[in-house]
C-alpha cells in the first residue's frame, strides 16, 4: 500500500496561522504531517514538535535572480518571491509515496482523501485552476494558457515534473512571478501525467461561499479575515 501524507511549511511571518490551520485540518483528517521549516520562531518550533509532526529544515535556500520582463516590483511582491520559489524544494522533501501540499492559509472543511485518489491511474500531479486572473499581466502566460493555483497540490514522490519545477524555481526564477506560474508553464509545455482538480479543492475565499467547498483558500489579503490563535503548547 502506498503511503500518504500532507506537507506544509511556514516562516516566522506565517506561523500565526498554524493553530487555526491545525484545528481545521484535524477535525476531518488524520493523515500524517511533514512540516518544512522556512524560518519559524523557537516557540513555533516547539509547538510543531509537540504535535508529533515530522519536522525538517528546508534543505537549502535559493537566490533570486534579477527579474526580467516582469513588473513584479511595482506589484509589491519582491519580498515574498523567495519564499514562494522554495515550495518545490519543500515538496521534494516529502517522505511519502503520495503527498498533498497545503498552504497554511487553507481552511480544510472536510476529508481530503480525494486529493490522494486523484493520483490514481498513473497521474503524477493534480492542481485546480487559479480563478483570480489579476496576476496574469505579471506572468509570461497568455490566454488560453491556464494558470494553476499551487496552494493545494497532490503529487507523486520524485515525479519528474517536481524536479523540473525545482530547477526552474532555483535557476530561472527571473522569468516568473511565482512558483505557481512556473509550474503552470511547465505543465503546458511538458504535459506530465496530470489531472485538474475541481474548484472545491481550492476555493478562493473571495468568491461566493461554496457550500460544497472542501478547502477554502484565504490567499493574499484575505488572511486578514482570519482570527489569530495562540501557539499554546
Amino acid at each position: 500500500m502506498m503511503s500518504c501524507g500532507v506537507v506544509i511549511g511556514a516562516d516566522h511571518a506565517q506561523e500565526w496561522l498554524l493553530p487555526w490551520w491545525w484545528r481545521c485540518y484535524s477535525q476531518h483528517n488524520s493523515y500524517p504531517i511533514c512540516f518544512i521549516d522556512f524560518g519559524i520562531s523557537e516557540a513555533a518550533r516547539r509547538w510543531v514538535q509537540k504535535r508529533g509532526w515530522l519536522f525538517f529544515p528546508l534543505v537549502h535556500s535559493i537566490s533570486l535572480n534579477p527579474v526580467m520582463s516582469l513588473d513584479a516590483a511595482s506589484w509589491g511582491c519582491i519580498s515574498v518571491r523567495k519564499k514562494w520559489f522554495q515550495k518545490p524544494l519543500a515538496c521534494l522533501q516529502s517522505p511519502w509515496s503520495l503527498s498533498c501540499w497545503l498552504d497554511i492559509d487553507c481552511e480544510i472543511r472536510s476529508n481530503i482523501s480525494p486529493l490522494f485518489n486523484s493520483l490514481s491511474l498513473g497521474n503524477d500531479l493534480a492542481l485546480a485552476k487559479d480563478v483570480v486572473e489579476h496576476l496574469r499581466p505579471y506572468t509570461i502566460l497568455l490566454p488560453p494558457e491556464i494558470i494553476y493555483n499551487s496552494g493545494v497540490i497532490s503529487f507523486r514522490r520524485n515525479a519528474p515534473i517536481l524536479h523540473l519545477w525545482k530547477c526552474v524555481c532555483v535557476d530561472n526564477n527571473q522569468h516568473f512571478l511565482s512558483d505557481q506560474d512556473a509550474l503552470s508553464w511547465l505543465i503546458e509545455r511538458e504535459q506530465p501525467p496530470f489531472i485538474e482538480l475541481p474548484m472545491i479543492y481550492n476555493w478562493h475565499a473571495g468568491m461566493n461561499p461554496g457550500a460544497n467547498a472542501v478547502i477554502v483558500h484565504y490567499a493574499g489579503n484575505y488572511k486578514d479575515k482570519l482570527q489569530k490563535e495562540p501557539l499554546t503548547l
